[in-house]
């Protein structure tokens, strides 16, 4: 499963001093994961282009409701994936992927990429939850981190 790594600063064109900018990425990191277990929570994808996720087969929902008290596509069966996600301050950079072993990241790319153990995705079940290269997140977070990482801007 790849991560999609980023540098908010810039993307985003802020200028943050040397002395501000470890703990400017930290609380960016820390609304980034929220604002993605958000989206996640809604059912909603939290990269830019994507909407809400596919429903899940019949089947998947049986089994879901017997472990899960939301019918909601929140991609939570057993949390165990959704507890892997995390931000990561590497560098002037953002990480955000799953990281776990090959279980925990095999079912990401699953749903990230819609092949759920599939050679190629399968249609019309793509749940992005991580940018893909090329991609960005939604407006609205980048909105927000930029608000939070300029209150970092003054020394």
């Amino acid at each position: 499963m790849k991560t999609y790594k980023f540098d908010p600063l810039k993307e985003l064109n802020i200028d943050i001093p040397k002395s501000n900018r470890k703990e400017a990425l930290e609380a960016a990191a820390t609304y980034l994961k929220e604002a993605v277990l958000d989206y996640i929570g809604e059912g909603k994808s939290p990269v830019s282009g994507f909407g809400k996720f596919p429903g899940y087969t019949k089947e998947y929902k049986s089994e879901k409701g017997a472990s899960s008290s939301s019918s909601a596509v929140n991609l939570e069966l057993s949390g165990e994936m959704l507890d892997a996600l995390s931000v990561k301050v590497t560098g002037s950079k953002l990480e955000l992927g799953v990281f776990g072993g090959d279980e925990l990241l095999g079912k990401a790319e699953g749903n990230n990429l819609g092949t759920y153990g599939q050679p190629n995705p399968i249609p019309g079940k793509v749940r992005r939850f991580i940018p893909l290269d090329g991609e960005n997140l939604k407006r609205d977070i980048l909105r927000n981190m930029k608000t939070i990482l300029e209150e970092y801007g003054e020394d």
